[in-house]
Parts: C-alpha cells; sequence; structure tokens
C-alpha cells in the first residue's frame, strides 16, 4: 500500500505507519481498535483520533483523550480524560508507553511489504461507544500471530 495521506507511525510493540481513513480512529486494546496497543495503563479505547467535521482533507484531525490511568499526551502535555486537542504534522502523540507521530505523506513502500502498513477501517457506532469484549488483548497489526 503506498498512499499519500495523513499516517500515524507508531513505535512499541505495534510499530508501524497506519493510514488514517476519512472515519474516526480508535486506539486501545479491544480488538474493535484501528489500532490495537498493549501496555501498561492501556485502556479498552484509550484515545480517538478523528478528522474536524468538513475539514479532513486539509490535514484539520483531533485526538480525544480516553479515561485511562496512563493517559494520552500531545508533545508532552497531558489531556485529561474527554480532552480534545486538534492535531498538526509533526506532533508527538503518547497513549501511554506508546509513542507516535501524526505525519502527513506516503506510507513508506518498505513498510507497505513488511506488512506493518494499514488501511484504518471505522468500528461500528456501537464500539465506538465502548461496547464489545472489554478483556481484548491484541497485536496491534493485522494479520501478525499473537504474541
Amino acid at each position: 500500500m503506498s498512499a499519500s495521506g495523513f499516517l500515524l507511525e507508531v513505535e512499541g510493540d505495534a510499530a508501524g505507519t497506519y493510514a488514517l481513513g476519512p472515519e474516526a480512529f480508535q486506539v486501545g486494546t479491544s480488538r474493535r481498535c484501528q489500532l490495537q496497543l498493549r501496555g501498561h495503563g492501556i485502556s479498552f479505547v484509550h484515545a480517538i483520533l478523528a478528522p474536524e467535521e468538513g475539514a479532513a482533507d486539509d490535514g484539520a484531525w483531533t485526538v480525544t483523550a480516553k479515561a485511562s490511568s496512563a493517559g494520552t499526551h500531545v508533545n508532552g502535555e497531558a489531556l485529561r480524560s474527554g480532552e480534545t486537542r486538534r492535531l498538526a504534522p509533526g506532533d508527538r502523540l503518547a497513549f501511554g508507553p506508546v509513542e507516535a507521530r501524526f505525519v502527513v505523506g506516503e506510507a513508506p513502500a518498505a513498510a507497505a511489504q513488511a506488512g506493518t502498513s494499514t488501511q484504518a477501517t471505522p468500528a461500528p457506532a456501537a464500539e465506538a461507544q465502548g461496547a464489545g469484549d472489554r478483556g481484548a488483548q491484541a497485536n496491534g497489526r493485522e494479520g501478525a500471530p499473537p504474541r
């Protein structure tokens, strides 16, 4: 996959470059999240990245922190639960111990060939509200075996 757009470059266990689609992108431990993470303090739905209404084409994306013990940070600044922050290309995000960077560009060909570049698909509306398997611990990459 090599497409120009908005990307989330993630470090750690879920390392890879994740292409953000036109819908909200959930981060957490749930199997329903587009970015599934493991780590101390990572919540079922830890944070939600979403295009600003009517502004997704110009890079206007936001991150909304959900309740978690490890917190969500933008450029080192902690967000309160429920707080939304507008993102700019190059912003550093932290979801508990997992670091990421919001960028605009193309998914690197090497990442696409390695299978770490993924197109996010939206979760059903009920899942966005927190329904589902609360005990899920997923590995963060489509098609990768459990760790």
